[in-house]
């Protein structure tokens, strides 16, 4: 928006439609910790073009933990947290390793960063909580990301055509079918032969693997870049 105030309704309009979803989708721990840390974020980037975004995840977890400081016990909020913290401080060193020059490897490449930074991050907490790593993660999430993402947008419209009784039908059909065409694919994968490795490690294994893992990752190289996020 290029009007004097367009900036500030942007955002503004951007954390409200994030929250009107989150109510919508049912306002669960899980969906409500997820629409915090976008709103954090999204209200840095509306005061500091520049933000990182660490600062604002940072935020957003000091929020979190003041409402039920319990929280930090929960799997899905370590999860969450590592995986965003993750994409940001990860995905761009990872990203540089390769720059293809065809257009659409690029995009393949990026989305491929983006699982790469966010799984660097959460392996330590996965293999804590439940002692496996998919082998697979890769493939699978350059299937199921772009497959989530139509859906929430297809169940925007399913939501805007629930006063078109004539539509709505097909609408909610079409969700269906991709949700349950990605369930398929995830527990098909899950067969595949060396689909999940078995690791389990230790509280203190995990908090040293953290920073090891995040803070080495500067010196590997592209032909180790694979074994690196299986070892």
């Amino acid at each position: 928006m290029k009007t004097k105030h367009g900036k500030h309704i942007y955002y503004l309009l951007v954390i409200l439609l994030v929250w009107t979803y989150a109510m919508i989708a049912g306002a669960a721990p899980s969906i409500v910790r997820a629409a915090t840390m976008c709103s954090f974020h999204m209200m840095a980037i509306w005061m500091d073009k520049k933000n990182e975004g660490i600062g604002a995840l940072g935020a957003s977890l000091f929020f979190i933990l003041m409402v039920n400081p319990f929280n930090l016990y929960e799997p899905g909020l370590q999860l969450s947290f590592f995986a965003v913290l993750g994409i940001i401080w990860l995905q761009r060193p990872i990203l540089k390793i390769w720059i293809p020059k065809n257009k659409w490897m690029y995009k393949v490449w990026e989305l491929s960063s983006v699982s790469i930074a966010a799984q660097i991050m959460t392996m330590p907490v996965s293999l804590l909580y439940f002692g496996q790593f998919p082998n697979y993660f890769m493939i699978a999430n350059l299937i199921v990301i772009p497959i989530t993402t139509l859906t929430i947008y297809s169940c925007i419209v399913q939501l805007l055509c629930t006063a078109v009784p004539m539509v709505l039908p097909y609408v909610v059909l079409f969700n269906q079918s991709l949700l349950s065409f990605s369930n398929f694919l995830v527990m098909h994968m899950q067969n595949f032969p060396g689909a999940v490795s078995i690791w389990k490690v230790s509280l203190w294994e995990m908090i040293f693997c953290m920073p090891t893992l995040s803070s080495s990752f500067n010196g590997v190289k592209r032909e180790n870049l694979i074994s690196y996020c299986s070892c």
